[in-house]
């Protein structure tokens, strides 16, 4: 009998699509207020591997996503738009997703009146310009 030559399947590495998931995860877990550390006893796994889930190193299976979705009490469907395709993360995305972004915008949320709210946005913008990159 003839060996028959056996190829490994591709497994695709993760991508852009885990990095926008994992911005996601990151975001909803930030959201309730809860550490790494937290979200990985609820899933009886490490922090480090809750970072490698967030920062889109490692790929996240259904299975586990569905976990993830119950530890951080939402539905599993407010992740899978990330999912789907060739996700792209945006700035704007990224950087809420950042410490200084959640904490810009836990402090916007804090500020009840619209027209102070307003002007510290006019604020933000004015210093962008005067001191650019």
């Amino acid at each position: 009998m003839g060996r028959g030559r056996t190829t490994k399947p591709k497994v695709r590495s993760a991508g852009s699509a885990d990095r926008s998931l994992g911005i996601m995860i990151r975001t909803r877990r930030k959201e309730i207020g809860i550490s790494q550390s937290e979200l990985g006893d609820r899933l009886g796994v490490s922090f480090q591997q809750i970072q490698k889930y967030e920062k889109g190193v490692n790929r996240v299976s259904v299975a586990r996503l569905s976990e993830i979705a119950t530890a951080l009490d939402c539905d599993i469907s407010l992740f899978t738009g990330a999912a789907k395709g060739d996700a792209k993360l945006t700035p704007h995305m990224e950087f809420a997703a950042s410490k200084d972004g959640h904490d810009i915008i836990t402090a916007m949320m804090r500020v009840g009146n619209p027209e102070l709210r307003r002007s510290v946005i006019a604020l933000a913008r004015t210093l962008a310009e005067a001191f650019p990159d």
